[in-house]
């Protein structure tokens, strides 16, 4: 059995995620997304490339293959910048009816 892992130590601080939003939203990718028509959804789907926003999330990226592979034996594929990543938004206060 593996142990568990938590980390404590923020990747991001507060401008570096509106300075990542920001580019985000400059860089969306045009696409639809297509729930299933009986989903319940309270979020907003967005698309952007990878490569628009990799150098800004490399904290990131390398800590989750760092710890899959290190602590749970996970040898992920690589992301490449042609990818293209989901960029989720909830409205806070929703609630599922």
């Amino acid at each position: 059995m593996r142990k568990l892992l938590c980390s404590v130590t923020p990747l991001f601080n507060k401008e570096k995620i509106k300075n990542l939003n920001k580019i985000i939203n400059n860089n969306l990718v045009e696409s639809s997304d297509n729930p299933s028509g009986d989903a319940i959804k309270n979020s907003q789907v967005k698309f952007v490339r990878m490569l628009s926003i990799q150098s800004l999330i490399m904290p990131f990226i390398d800590f989750i293959f760092s710890v899959n592979n290190n602590h749970y034996g996970f040898d992920l594929f690589p992301l490449t910048a042609s990818k293209i990543l989901n960029y989720n938004t909830y409205n806070v206060g929703e609630k599922y009816t």
